[in-house]
């Protein structure tokens, strides 16, 4: 536990014991279960790997499990005491949903639904409060303004503004707005998104203050 505490952005942590049987009960209490397949033979001996990822269940939330199962004196804790694991996307699917959260950015509703929403990365950009479509909107406005950290990123940002932000009625008006050819424009465009998807997978992997 000192050293889950001491280690900045972690996100998971791997243990290898002999006789894996014994231990299961022991790790599966400590949210650290023994990975499906994972087991090897060495010497003629079994051994098993447990695991505990940190973007399904992060720090705090794992200190509030093991305790609530200490002082319940059990080692499975009832359904209702447990929060809901934390969603862990592959990098694919992330992208994906980032990108359809860009186009949905003026539907609420939409973004409700969202798979980002039962991420890490949306769970810390609401602290305590639960996850909601707007937060998911300030959320990616704030990756947007950070193509304003470089001028010459400018001309992304204008174009990813233009397109989600304060969107115009089509994609050609869109270009015209900014008095760019279409060619340009829609270069522009893939590479703002680019740029704001990445820093988001980022955020979600490495943690907010990575």
């Amino acid at each position: 536990m000192q050293r889950y505490l001491g280690t900045p952005n972690l996100a998971w942590d791997f243990l290898t014991l002999a006789d894996p049987e014994r231990w299961d009960a022991y790790f599966a209490a400590a949210d650290q279960p023994r990975a499906d397949g994972a087991d090897f033979w060495v010497d003629g001996r079994r051994y098993g790997v447990f695991a505990h990822d940190f973007r399904q269940v992060p720090m705090g939330a794992l200190l509030e499990r093991i305790t609530e199962r200490a002082l319940a004196q059990e080692t499975t804790p009832s359904p209702s005491t447990i929060k809901p694991a934390l969603l862990v996307l592959s990098q694919k699917e992330f992208d994906d949903s980032t990108r359809q959260a860009l186009r949905d950015l003026r539907r609420p509703d939409l973004l409700a639904r969202n798979p980002l929403l039962r991420t890490r990365l949306v769970h810390d950009r609401a602290g305590e409060e639960e996850p909601s479509g707007a937060t998911l909107a300030t959320l990616l406005a704030a990756a947007v303004e950070t193509l304003r950290e470089h001028p010459r990123d400018d001309k992304l940002r204008l174009a990813v503004e233009r397109t989600y932000v304060h969107p115009a009625a089509t994609q050609e008006r869109a270009a015209a707005a900014l008095g760019l050819p279409f060619s340009t424009y829609r270069r522009h465009l893939t590479q703002g998104v680019n740029r704001v998807v990445a820093w988001l997978w980022d955020q979600e992997v490495y943690g907010k203050h990575h």
